[in-house]
C-alpha cells in the first residue's frame, strides 16, 4: 500500500526536478545565444546541471550550485547603460530565469497541480518499483 505521503514526496520531487533542469537550460541558452566571451568555467558550471533536493520529514529543499559571478553578469547586464534595451532582457540569467519559474510555475504546480489523475499516475508508477 502507497501512502498519500510518499505520493506527495514523488510529485513534489518530480516538480522540483523538472523546474531544475529548465533553470539550467535556459540560462545555458542564454548565455551560449547572448554573450560573445564565455570562459568555460562558466559553460560547465551551467550544463552540470549541479543541483540537489533534499527532503526530510516535513519540508524539500532545492539547491543550486551556481558559480557566483552568474548572479553579478546578470546585474552587470542589468546596469550597463550602452546596451539597448531588446540585448538587457535577453541577458537575465538570474532573477527572471530563478523567481519567474520558481514562483510562477514551481509554486502553483506544487499547491494546485496534484489531481486525482496525477495521483493514480504516480501510484501506478511506485507500485511498478516495489
Amino acid at each position: 500500500m502507497i501512502s498519500e505521503g510518499a505520493i506527495k514526496t514523488h510529485y513534489v520531487r518530480e516538480i522540483l526536478e523538472r523546474d531544475a533542469k529548465f533553470i539550467n537550460e535556459t540560462q545555458g541558452k542564454v548565455i551560449s545565444e547572448n554573450l560573445r566571451r564565455v570562459s568555460g568555467r562558466l559553460l560547465r558550471s551551467i550544463y552540470s546541471k549541479d543541483f540537489q533536493i533534499q527532503s526530510d520529514e516535513n519540508r524539500m529543499m532545492l539547491q543550486f550550485n551556481f558559480l557566483r559571478y552568474l548572479r553579478f553578469l546578470d546585474i552587470k547586464s542589468s546596469m550597463d547603460q550602452f546596451k539597448n534595451k531588446e540585448l538587457r532582457s535577453k541577458l537575465a540569467l538570474y532573477n527572471r530565469v530563478i523567481y519567474g519559474r520558481l514562483y510562477n510555475e514551481t509554486r502553483s504546480d506544487i499547491k494546485y497541480g496534484l489531481t486525482e489523475q496525477v495521483k493514480e499516475r504516480i501510484k501506478t508508477e511506485l507500485e511498478k518499483t516495489i
